[in-house]
């Protein structure tokens, strides 16, 4: 009798589940025509060369907003990036207003995260990110002459892929296919510069002289 009851317990479920289904795609509610979510902010950071690639194929459609103090923006700022310093996720958007994606800049990525999650839940619609180690790390790639930090010579096709890399973030040249073209050239290489730490300071007082003799 169990059985009997278990059998017909699990055709009653099977059928129930069947029918939840026909009524949630009836009712539109079909996981495929939700919107995809945002990014969490976690996965909002890009490096610098997905930074690149991204303000290649987005064009006029994506912003760059720097919320990092005025003196800092003046000290060095990725070219043609918009400047609010302390930004709220209100500022970044005023400034954001029309596009499509907006690449923050802050002093850390801890703040930058958390901006990216405040204008991430206000809009919706708008692709937020922000960019990984901020300036330090566009200036390393982008301003530091590698080879003169490196000591191997640049591997064949690294210094064209970079002229071309650099014309776009500086001046907006080239087309999208030839800049990304030149990002997965770049990033792939693994060329960096490897020379840019100072030498190791001595360990603090040094080595006590052993002092032969005894006492006279």
């Amino acid at each position: 009798m169990n059985r009997f009851n278990n059998k017909w317990g699990a055709i009653a479920l099977v059928g129930l589940a069947a029918l939840y289904m026909i009524i949630s795609l009836a009712t539109g509610r079909s996981a495929a025509s939700e919107p995809p979510p945002n990014l969490a902010p976690a996965e909002a950071a890009v490096d610098v060369w997905q930074a690149t690639t991204l303000l290649a194929q987005r064009g006029d459609a994506a912003v760059v907003v720097d919320v990092r103090p005025r003196e800092q923006f003046d000290l060095y700022h990725l070219p043609r990036s918009v400047s609010k310093p302390g930004g709220s996720a209100g500022a970044v958007l005023d400034a954001a207003r029309g596009k499509a994606a907006v690449v923050i800049v802050a002093d850390t990525d801890a703040n930058a995260s958390k901006l990216a999650g405040e204008i991430a839940a206000q809009d919706k619609a708008m692709a937020v990110h922000f960019l990984k180690e901020g300036v330090r790390a566009w200036y390393l790639t982008y301003v530091v002459p590698v080879p003169l930090f490196n000591e191997k010579p640049p591997p064949y096709g690294w210094s064209e892929a970079m002229a071309a890399a650099r014309a776009f973030v500086n001046d907006g040249a080239g087309s999208p296919e030839d800049v990304v073209k030149a990002v997965g050239k770049l990033s792939t290489s693994g060329y960096a510069p490897t020379q840019l730490e100072g030498k190791k300071k001595p360990a603090a007082g040094g080595a006590k002289k052993k002092i032969a003799g005894g006492c006279g």
